[in-house]
Protein backbone atom coordinates (compact mmCIF):
# COMPACT_ATOMS: atom_id res chain seq x y z
CA UNK A 1 0.00 0.00 0.00
CA UNK A 2 0.96 3.80 -0.62
CA UNK A 3 -0.13 6.23 1.90
CA UNK A 4 -0.98 9.59 0.59
CA UNK A 5 -2.51 12.73 2.83
CA UNK A 6 -3.86 9.77 5.06
CA UNK A 7 -5.04 7.73 2.06
CA UNK A 8 -4.02 4.31 1.41
CA UNK A 9 -4.29 3.13 -1.74
CA UNK A 10 -3.31 -1.10 -2.55
CA UNK A 11 -4.46 -3.78 -4.77
CA UNK A 12 -6.56 -6.19 -3.35
CA UNK A 13 -6.64 -9.68 -4.04
CA UNK A 14 -9.60 -9.75 -5.98
CA UNK A 15 -7.93 -7.77 -8.60
CA UNK A 16 -9.35 -4.01 -8.23
CA UNK A 17 -7.08 -1.46 -7.12
CA UNK A 18 -8.72 0.40 -3.72
CA UNK A 19 -8.45 3.82 -1.70
CA UNK A 20 -8.96 3.98 2.51
CA UNK A 21 -9.92 6.76 4.50
CA UNK A 22 -7.14 5.87 7.25
CA UNK A 23 -8.83 7.92 10.14
CA UNK A 24 -12.80 7.16 9.42
CA UNK A 25 -11.64 3.29 7.73
CA UNK A 26 -13.88 4.48 4.95
CA UNK A 27 -13.72 2.67 1.76
CA UNK A 28 -13.67 5.18 -0.76
CA UNK A 29 -13.32 3.55 -4.20
CA UNK A 30 -12.83 0.44 -5.81
CA UNK A 31 -11.72 0.33 -9.04
CA UNK A 32 -12.40 -2.24 -11.72
CA UNK A 33 -10.01 -5.29 -11.97
CA UNK A 34 -6.70 -4.86 -12.96
CA UNK A 35 -3.89 -7.45 -12.58
CA UNK A 36 -3.22 -10.09 -10.46
CA UNK A 37 -0.03 -8.02 -9.02
CA UNK A 38 0.91 -4.40 -8.83
CA UNK A 39 3.82 -2.94 -7.84
CA UNK A 40 3.59 0.73 -7.09
CA UNK A 41 5.35 3.84 -6.32
CA UNK A 42 4.10 7.27 -5.52
CA UNK A 43 5.34 9.84 -7.60
CA UNK A 44 3.95 13.25 -5.75
CA UNK A 45 0.52 12.71 -5.87
CA UNK A 46 0.35 10.17 -8.59
CA UNK A 47 1.23 6.51 -8.26
CA UNK A 48 3.05 4.37 -10.72
CA UNK A 49 1.61 0.38 -10.85
CA UNK A 50 3.46 -2.16 -12.91
CA UNK A 51 1.16 -5.51 -13.17
CA UNK A 52 2.64 -9.08 -13.90
CA UNK A 53 1.65 -8.38 -18.01
CA UNK A 54 3.78 -5.39 -18.32
CA UNK A 55 1.16 -2.60 -18.00
CA UNK A 56 2.86 0.08 -16.57
CA UNK A 57 -0.24 2.30 -15.07
CA UNK A 58 -0.17 6.15 -13.72
CA UNK A 59 -2.87 7.29 -11.47
CA UNK A 60 -3.57 10.30 -9.90
CA UNK A 61 -3.75 9.91 -5.82
CA UNK A 62 -7.33 11.40 -5.01
CA UNK A 63 -9.99 9.91 -2.64
CA UNK A 64 -12.76 10.98 -5.21
CA UNK A 65 -12.75 8.31 -7.56
CA UNK A 66 -10.22 6.61 -9.59
CA UNK A 67 -8.71 8.27 -11.69
CA UNK A 68 -6.07 6.38 -14.71
CA UNK A 69 -4.37 8.91 -15.79
CA UNK A 70 -2.27 6.64 -18.93
CA UNK A 71 -1.08 3.33 -19.12
CA UNK A 72 1.58 1.85 -20.96
CA UNK A 73 2.53 -1.69 -22.26
CA UNK A 74 6.44 -1.93 -20.60
CA UNK A 75 7.66 -5.32 -21.01
CA UNK A 76 5.93 -8.13 -23.79
CA UNK A 77 6.86 -10.50 -21.12
CA UNK A 78 5.70 -11.63 -17.34
CA UNK A 79 7.04 -9.08 -15.00
CA UNK A 80 7.15 -9.22 -11.55
CA UNK A 81 9.35 -6.38 -10.93
CA UNK A 82 9.41 -3.37 -8.33
CA UNK A 83 9.44 -0.07 -9.64
CA UNK A 84 11.52 2.88 -8.88
CA UNK A 85 11.28 6.37 -9.76
CA UNK A 86 14.76 8.81 -9.46
CA UNK A 87 15.95 11.92 -11.51
CA UNK A 88 12.54 11.65 -13.46
CA UNK A 89 13.47 8.61 -14.69
CA UNK A 90 11.27 4.99 -14.16
CA UNK A 91 13.14 1.61 -13.39
CA UNK A 92 11.76 -1.71 -13.67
Amino acid sequence: PIVIDGHAYLHLRNKRFACIDLKSGEERWISKPYGSYWSLVANGKRLLALDETGELLLIEATPEEFRLIDSRKVSEQPSWAHLAVCGGQVFV
